[in-house]
C-alpha cells in the first residue's frame, strides 16, 4: 500500500505542479520516498534506473537534434513555406501541418516532433491570421497518434518491448494499418472540430520565407537522421545509442557553422527528462514489486477470454486509461512486463496500441504532450486540462476504437 500511494502522490503532483514546481521534481521526489519508506531497496532502484539507459540516451538524443533545429531558425522558416503552399487555405495550412508532424514523429520520435513544430504551428498561426489552437492541436494530436507508425516514432516503444523491439518489418506488418487508420481518423476529427476556426481565407502569404545555410543545413541533418534510424530498426539494432550518435554529431556539425549553436542547444535541451524518467521508473519498480504487475496480467488474462475484438477493445481502452493517469512512460514499463510474464500475451499488440495512441485523452498523458506544453508556456499560450481534455476525447475516443480493430 505504501508503494501505491506514494505513486499516486507522485502523479497527482506532476499533475497539479503545486507552486509552478517542475514535473521532474516529482518522479524524483516519488523514487526517494520509495526507498526511504522501504518500498524498494536501494540496489532495487538503481538497477531500476540503471534499466532505462537505452531509452535516456534515445530521449536525448532526439532532443539534441531538435533543438539543434529550433536554433537554427528552422520552424520560422517552416512556418513560412507552409502559409506560402497552402495558397489562402487555412485547411490546406492545416494539413500540411499535420502531414508534416505524421512524417517527423514517425521517423524522428513524438517528442523531436513536439519541439520542432511547436513553435513551427505557433509561427504558421501568426503567419495566416486566425486562431492559432487548430495548428497548436494538430502537432500534439499527431505526435501520439503517428507514434507507433514505425519503431523510432515513441520512446515508450523501447520501454515496451525493452531489447526485443521488433524490427521494422515485423512491425509495420502488426502495427502499419492501425497506425494508418489513427493517423487519418485523427486528422478527420480534428479538421471537424477545428472547421469554425478554419473558415475563411487566410492572411496573405507575405515575403517569400528565406532559409539560412544554418537551417538548410540542419533541415539536411535532420532528414538524414530520420533515414539512419529507420534504417536501424529495419536492421533490428539498438535505437537509443544510435539517436545519441546522431544528436551529438548533428550538434557539433552545426557549431562548426554557428559557434554559438551548440551553447543555445545545451541551454535550450530539455535535460529534465531525464531524471523524470529515471524517478518514474523507480516508482514503477517499486509498484511491481507490491504485487502491481501480477495484477496488471490477471485483468488481462481475462480480457482474452472475450471475443477477440472486444478483448483487444477492453485491452487497449484499459491501457488508455492507465498511460493518461500515470503518464505513458512509466505505464510503459509497468506494461511492457504485464504482457511480457513466461510468454507474450496475446493481447500485447493492443496494449501497445493504448500506450502510444492513448494519452491523447490529457495533458498528462505522454512525455510528447507535456513537452508541447512547454513549448506553449514558452510563448505565452495558456492551455488547461478542461480544455484540452474536451478536443482530446473526441479525438482519441473514436481513433482507438478503429485502430484496435485494425491491429494484428
Amino acid at each position: 500500500m505504501v508503494a501505491i500511494g506514494i505513486a499516486l502522490l507522485t502523479i497527482a503532483g506532476m499533475i497539479a505542479r503545486p507552486w509552478g514546481t517542475a514535473e521532474w521534481l516529482w518522479a524524483v521526489a516519488g523514487a526517494l520516498a520509495e526507498i526511504g519508506f522501504g518500498a524498494i531497496a536501494g540496489s532495487a532502484a538503481w538497477t531500476a534506473v540503471a534499466g532505462g539507459a537505452d531509452v535516456y540516451a534515445f530521449l536525448v538524443g532526439i532532443l539534441l537534434l531538435a533543438e539543434g533545429a529550433r536554433a537554427q531558425g528552422v520552424f520560422g522558416w517552416l512556418a513560412g513555406r507552409a502559409a506560402e503552399l497552402a495558397g489562402g487555405s487555412r485547411f490546406g495550412a492545416l494539413l500540411l501541418c499535420y502531414a508534416a508532424g505524421a512524417v517527423v514523429t514517425a521517423t524522428l520520435s513524438n517528442d523531436t516532433a513536439i519541439i520542432v513544430l511547436t513553435p513551427a504551428a505557433l509561427a504558421l498561426g501568426r503567419r495566416i491570421g486566425g486562431s492559432m489552437l487548430p495548428y497548436l492541436f494538430a502537432i500534439a494530436f499527431v505526435a501520439n497518434a503517428a507514434s507507433y507508425a514505425l519503431p523510432t516514432g515513441n520512446p515508450a516503444n523501447l520501454l515496451l518491448y525493452g531489447h526485443g523491439l521488433p524490427a521494422l518489418g515485423p512491425w509495420l506488418a502488426v502495427y502499419g494499418l492501425s497506425a494508418s487508420a489513427a493517423i487519418l481518423v485523427t486528422f478527420g476529427v480534428t479538421a471537424w472540430m477545428s472547421r469554425a476556426e478554419l473558415s475563411g481565407p487566410a492572411a496573405p502569404a507575405g515575403d517569400r520565407p528565406r532559409s539560412t545555410p544554418g537551417s538548410r543545413l540542419a533541415l539536411r541533418l535532420l532528414a538524414l537522421s530520420a533515414c539512419a534510424l529507420v534504417a536501424v530498426s529495419a536492421l533490428g539494432l539498438p535505437l537509443g545509442y544510435a539517436a545519441l550518435g546522431l544528436g551529438i554529431a548533428c550538434t557539433a556539425i552545426l557549431g562548426l557553422v554557428d559557434r554559438g549553436s551548440v551553447r543555445e542547444v545545451a541551454r535550450g535541451t530539455a535535460w529534465s527528462v531525464v531524471p523524470l524518467v529515471a524517478g518514474l521508473l523507480v516508482v514503477v519498480a517499486a509498484l511491481e514489486r507490491a504485487g502491481a504487475t501480477a495484477f496488471a496480467r490477471s485483468g488481462l488474462d481475462l480480457a482474452a477470454g472475450l471475443p477477440r475484438w472486444l478483448g483487444r477493445e477492453v485491452a487497449g481502452f484499459a491501457t488508455m486509461l492507465v498511460a493518461n493517469a500515470a503518464n505513458n512512460l512509466p505505464a510503459a514499463v509497468f506494461a511492457g512486463r504485464a504482457i511480457a510474464g513466461p510468454s507474450v500475451h496475446s493481447l500485447a499488440h493492443a496494449v501497445v496500441v493504448g500506450i502510444d495512441l492513448g494519452p491523447n485523452l490529457s495533458l498528462s498523458g505522454s512525455l510528447a504532450t507535456l513537452l508541447w506544453l512547454l513549448a506553449l508556456r514558452r510563448e505565452g499560450v495558456a492551455m488547461t486540462p478542461g480544455g484540452f481534455f474536451l478536443r482530446g476525447a473526441l479525438v482519441t475516443l473514436p481513433a482507438l476504437a478503429v485502430a484496435l480493430i485494425l491491429v494484428r
